[in-house]
């Protein structure tokens, strides 16, 4: 306890140096002063309050036992806003006002019973459509480090929330990188699970949906999975994934393969000199890292197909007039596809589903770069050059996020340093299937490797529970 923000936040509220309520009040604080970054779609203020109070009473009168059935106690959180949280707008990223959601999303419950406080949620383009932060005729959520650039998506919101301190954790989601491409551009750390681990309802149109989480530390960040995940009568994805396991004691050195690029992407030469810093500081380590290239071909004309057939029955009629046109080609795109594209489709799934099942039974963990480019400009939904190939390629330079949707291996990013020009970097850990709390362990051990960066936007001071990021 206190080696991460969660532990540090209890200690706090143990010693009475803090109030949940001053938590509280210091995220909601924050979504005012960084409103700028339009990262917050919706408040909670007075009912975050309430919670918070009476968290605050509870720690009063019952000490350490508070947290007995209550594991995430006090910890403040936002909720992307494709998740259903009771009596917030609920309109998954449409523009204008929206009906409230009549109940928590399975997910949000279980945060909310073990005693997390929902302090509102974030934007999102419509339906998590992009992997940039556009958000239909609102604007573009900001990249904190550089507010001319995106946040990355479509939880972008979610990780320049984290990102700032409002709130430890935001919970995201993730069909293709959404919840690591943003971590990765805003200095984060994002956990997508093994695929139907945390319920996904109503369930996504195209199977490849996650729910993940975003906090500043691997454990924190393993524990909020831990207190969604298990199996839901809503999700039939959850009904065969085995119960969360504890790892063995691990072994002292980690036999890793290092691949530094996967699919056709060029990885820019800043991502590459960063993330090799960190494979150099396994190796000094002792750590045993191979380069591996990857086990089978690129996956994106089957994640394009299955994604696209999606929009295509989300969107169905004549709506181009309400979606951004590069949203709109790929709606008029998926309206082509044939069962026999998704069947081939479907058969790619499960040939690179296989292909690193066996890299992964032969390695503690694969590390890659999280994402191959550096941020791109806030009002794109793509790299340039990826726009200039078509709408097709609205996903294409993703291939290192975009491949464990399609196979459902867990995988999280964790901050590994910063380019020359100051924008984050992250690295990437994708363990076996199931392998979630390994996943964690592997990313907390790379993470104690590196220099320490705080939440602070390249701050070097230590992180301190209601710090945050005001400036």
């Amino acid at each position: 306890m206190g080696t991460t923000p969660f532990g540090m936040l209890r200690e706090a509220l143990l010693d009475g140096s803090t109030r949940v309520q001053d938590e509280v009040e210091a995220g909601l604080a924050r979504a005012q002063t960084h409103a700028d970054l339009y990262a917050m779609r919706h408040l909670r203020a007075e009912a975050a309050g309430r919670e918070a109070r009476e968290a605050d009473r509870l720690i009063s009168a019952s000490g350490p036992r508070a947290w007995g059935e209550r594991p995430l106690l006090g910890v403040t959180l936002t909720v992307k806003e494709l998740t259903a949280v009771q009596g917030m707008p609920y309109g998954r990223g449409a523009g204008g006002t929206a009906p409230a959601a009549r109940a928590d999303s399975p997910a949000v419950r279980r945060l909310r019973e073990a005693g997390a406080v929902v302090l509102g949620t974030t934007c999102s383009p419509l339906g998590g459509w992009c992997g940039s932060g556009l958000a239909g005729d609102r604007p573009a959520t900001r990249n904190p480090h550089s507010p001319d650039l995106t946040a990355g998506g479509s939880s972008g919101g979610a990780a320049a929330a984290v990102a700032t301190g409002i709130g430890l954790a935001a919970l995201g989601t993730d069909g293709a990188g959404s919840v690591r491409i943003p971590a990765a551009f805003c200095g984060v750390t994002g956990f997508k699970p093994t695929f139907g681990r945390v319920p996904y309802v109503p369930v996504s149109e195209e199977g490849l949906s996650h729910l993940g989480v975003l906090t500043h530390d691997a454990a924190d960040a393993a524990a909020v999975v831990r207190a969604m995940a298990g199996p839901h009568p809503d999700d039939p994805a959850g009904r065969e994934v085995p119960p969360w396991t504890e790892p063995a004691a691990p072994p002292a050195q980690l036999r890793l393969a290092w691949a530094p690029s996967l699919g056709d992407a060029a990885v820019d030469p800043e991502i590459l000199r960063v993330c090799g810093a960190v494979v150099a500081r396994l190796r000094e380590a002792g750590h045993h890292v191979g380069e591996a290239r990857p086990p089978a071909p690129d996956g994106y004309g089957a994640l394009a197909t299955i994604l696209a057939d999606a929009e295509a029955r989300s969107f169905p009629g004549q709506t181009a007039e309400r979606l951004h046109p590069v949203h709109a080609a790929v709606v008029a795109w998926g309206r082509t596809r044939t069962a026999d594209d998704m069947a081939r489709a479907a058969r790619t799934r499960e040939a690179l589903t296989s292909a690193y099942d066996l890299l992964l039974a032969r390695h503690d963990a694969l590390i890659t770069p999280t994402v191959p480019v550096l941020p791109f400009a806030a009002d794109l939904p793509a790299p340039p050059a990826y726009l200039a190939r078509g709408a097709r390629s609205w996903l294409e330079w993703t291939p290192h996020t975009y491949t464990f949707n399609l196979t459902g291996h867990p995988a999280v990013t964790v901050p590994a340093g910063v380019t020359r020009d100051g924008l984050p970097v992250g690295i990437q850990i994708v363990t076996a299937r199931f392998a979630d709390a390994h996943a964690a362990h592997v990313a907390g051990r790379v993470q104690r490797l590196l220099p320490l960066v705080p939440p602070g936007l390249g701050s070097t001071r230590p992180f301190t529970v209601g710090a945050g990021i005001d400036h």
